[in-house]
């Protein structure tokens, strides 16, 4: 992979989010087109064994504290709560505006916890492999793009503190995979993580 391909394959996946959240006002879109955007990468440039990668690496010493840290995402999002605005009235609201109604939200979480961490670190830490000590800025552009997402239900303070924490857990979950030379153990930990920030929304809207 060419750095010129590397580049726009980190700016792509902003193009794509922007594009259907802020001028197609879809959920859906965006989310379809940065899976899209992130197979046809990895199609195009990807190596053999980049999908190999993510079934191994397994630990288990590893996985539990990990799938804890995931976990505790919970925690974290009440901790800091004053600095969100996603209320069940507002919630639903701006779900419904993007195109997620109650049926089709269900199905939306069903592929946010399975393809998506699937395809994300097939993305972010398979096909952009390599060591943390010369890869971290990777992950910084990974927590980036949350941000895209994150101001329509999290106020800026908010999201900025939840760039920070997701730039410092990704950045983690490379430094574990080059370690452990495999991405199962952050794989697993990944889709926690997932299932711990859905849980959270719903928590924090139904409490206020």
């Amino acid at each position: 992979m060419t750095r010129r391909v590397q580049l726009i394959s980190l700016a792509a996946p902003y193009i794509v989010v922007s594009i259907g959240l802020y001028l197609f006002h879809n959920a859906w879109i965006a989310f379809i087109a940065y899976h899209v955007c992130m197979l046809t990468f990895i199609i195009a440039y990807g190596r053999e064994g980049n999908l190999k990668k993510l079934f191994s690496g397994w630990n288990w010493f590893i996985a539990i504290p990990l799938a804890v840290m995931s976990a505790l995402i919970i925690l974290l999002a009440f901790a800091i709560r004053d600095h969100m605005v996603i209320d069940s009235e507002k919630m639903t609201q701006t779900l419904s505006g993007f195109g997620l109604g109650k049926i089709s939200f269900c199905v939306f979480a069903l592929l946010f916890v399975s393809l998506h961490p699937f395809l994300e670190e097939l993305f972010w830490r398979s096909f952009h492999w390599g060591p943390c000590r010369t890869h971290w800025p990777i992950d910084v552009v990974f927590a980036g793009y949350h941000v895209l997402v994150m101001v329509f239900f999290v106020k800026w303070s908010g999201s900025l503190m939840i760039f920070a924490i997701i730039a410092a857990v990704a950045i983690l979950w490379r430094f574990c995979a080059e370690k452990l030379n495999g991405l199962a153990t952050v794989f697993f930990s990944h889709i926690i993580a997932d299932i711990a920030i859905l849980t959270s929304a719903i928590l924090l809207a139904g409490s206020r």
